[in-house]
């Protein structure tokens, strides 16, 4: 080909760079977040995909329509939430798939999630902050490591979804704040906030902090007037029906600041990864809210609202949960509140610093990229952490429920109806039984060692009057007592020479069970079958009280140890 040939693809090719080029400082930032979003997405769901059910689940799995005669109902609380359209999710996503996996529910939240980060960049440039500081802003919620429980625990879709309807009430009050009819659209974006949680409380604060800001304080009543008279109804028919955490004094509200300052600390020690920091980047964003005149009125206003968001959340839940102390202010779901609602005033700095730097153009943007991976692979990482720690926590549930159930379903002897009441306080075995849930769950056999560790927990008792189950023949006394090693019937008293003398029931066809009364105020119970060993479960009691431990779980011994010396009576026949 000649050069006279060559001269018209050269051209075509000028022109289309040259199309291109005035396109690249505003679509480029966009191009950046729509990559990181993706793989923002991939992370969350491959991590998902690694989990199971957890806690506060199972009351939206067994307790809100899934099975007959179970139901509370949409509008009942779930602790003091209002939480109707978590539950329908649930609902839906049940109708679907089961219990066979995860990740259906879990694609609720990561969904609302990307779509806070994406508010979050919209609010961000529509309020005046360049756009390659709202992309990386929105990054580092993109990959909020920090918060990982908010973005990878299905259950966590009340606080999310209430986060991403509060900010979309923010994106909608801007765009048409002064078209009076429009404003419905601010209030229904602010009551489905509401139905997802008690963060919609939160958000309507945020969102009349900056109604008030932009046109006073008869705007943000008038904003808030019709989320908070349909709470209010909900309250009265149902929400005063919650059930509160009590306090051990009303002294204890006097921590209620400590809560606070400990939750907005942690929050940006753990964002940063650098010990200590918190209290400084937190005068930082604060100062920058404060004092930071050459930014955008809007922006200012809603860093204002964001500040008074986090404020209010952490101080709803000092209210709610001092009792659990001050350090459940650094619990990764408020990490995440308090980090997306005060990302505007991290905007703010941010833009304030990219500002002040002379020389090229490329400078700034080179440095806020190179910020923004440093905060992706800090969330990374902490994405990883949250996901090991969850992981080890759930990885035996989904062969306990599955052996829990079979046990049911052949007609085992039930003496705890209770299944796990630390994780899982809302699995019992009469929902297990239900031909709902049996058909739900996963596929496949039980394996022995997760039907013996179910037996632990519902084929085990420890009560105040006698179980349906023979009295123990013998017993073995394993170690810590005085005298012979093996009792006869009847009733004996032994001396334990040590704090946590053990006893053992030996195996039987249809189980055994034995009284005991002594000083200990807790039993832990182990059960053998062949080569395998439940996990223990340990049991209060009261001291001085005769108290009836036994087991319905056939050809496996049950050993007890006691918390307590001194004298203890067994009684066997």
């Amino acid at each position: 080909m000649t050069t006279e040939q060559m001269q018209p693809s050269r051209g075509w090719l000028t022109a289309a760079v040259n199309a291109v080029r005035p396109l690249a400082p505003r679509w480029g930032p966009v191009v950046v977040l729509v990559a990181g979003l993706v793989a923002a997405g991939v992370l969350l769901v491959e991590s998902a995909r690694q989990l199971w059910f957890f806690g506060d689940d199972w009351d939206f799995l067994l307790n809100r329509g899934t099975v007959p005669g179970a139901d509370l109902g949409l509008l009942f609380p779930h602790n003091e939430h209002w939480s109707t359209i978590p539950i329908l999710l649930f609902r839906a996503v049940f109708a679907v798939a089961g219990l066979r996996q995860y990740l259906p529910y879990a694609l609720p939240v990561i969904g609302a999630h990307l779509g806070v980060t994406a508010l979050m960049y919209l609010l961000l440039v529509r309020f005046g902050t360049a756009r390659w500081v709202a992309v990386a802003v929105s990054l580092f919620l993109a990959f909020l490591g920090a918060g990982a429980e908010n973005t990878l625990w299905d259950f966590q879709i009340g606080m999310v979804g209430s986060i991403f309807f509060g900010l979309l009430a923010l994106w909608l009050y801007d765009q048409h704040e002064q078209v009076g009819w429009r404003l419905s659209l601010v209030w229904v974006a602010m009551v489905l906030a509401l139905m997802c949680s008690g963060g919609g409380l939160v958000m309507l604060v945020a969102v009349c902090v900056y109604a008030a800001a932009r046109r006073g304080l008869v705007r943000a009543a008038v904003v808030a007037s019709v989320p908070l008279a349909v709470y209010g109804l909900w309250y009265l028919g149902w929400g005063r029906l919650a059930a509160h955490l009590p306090v051990s004094s009303p002294w204890d509200y006097l921590l209620v600041p400590q809560y606070v300052w400990t939750g907005l600390t942690y929050a940006w020690e753990r964002n940063s990864g650098i010990p200590g920091s918190g209290a400084v980047i937190l005068v930082v964003l604060i100062g920058a809210a404060l004092m930071v005149r050459s930014a955008p009125a809007k922006l200012r206003h809603l860093a204002w609202a964001g500040l008074a968001g986090a404020l209010a959340q952490l101080l709803l839940s000092g209210v709610t949960r001092i009792s659990l102390g001050v350090e459940q202010a650094t619990a990764p779901r408020y990490v995440y509140i308090v980090s997306v609602l005060m990302a505007p005033a991290l905007a703010l700095v941010l833009q304030a610093v990219a500002d002040r730097l002379t020389g090229p153009r490329w400078v700034p943007v080179c440095l806020v990229v190179a910020l923004a991976a440093l905060v992706v692979v800090n969330g990374v990482r902490l994405t990883h952490d949250f996901l090991t720690t969850r992981r080890a926590m759930v990885v035996s549930m989904p062969d306990l429920v599955l052996s829990a159930a079979a046990i049911v379903r052949q007609g085992g002897h039930v003496l705890t109806p209770a299944l796990e009441p630390i994780y899982n306080p809302n699995i019992t075995a009469p929902l297990l039984a239900s031909p709902q849930i049996q058909g739900a769950l996963p596929h496949g056999s039980p394996s022995g060692q997760g039907l013996l560790s179910a037996a632990a927990h519902i084929q085990v008792g420890v009560n105040a009057a006698v179980m349906a189950v023979p009295k123990a023949a013998t017993v073995t006394l394993v170690s810590g007592f005085v005298g012979a090693s093996t009792g006869g019937s009847g009733c004996h008293a032994y001396g334990a020479t040590i704090a946590a003398p053990v006893i053992d029931l030996p195996a039987t066809p249809t189980g055994s069970q034995i009284r005991i009364t002594g000083a200990t105020t807790s039993v832990t119970t182990v059960l053998h079958r062949g080569s395998l060993t439940s996990a223990p479960v340990s049991w209060r009691v009261t001291p001085g009280s005769p108290v009836f431990v036994g087991t319905s779980a056939p050809n496996a011994s049950l050993q007890i140890a006691l918390d307590h010396g001194g004298i203890v009576t067994l009684c066997t026949r």
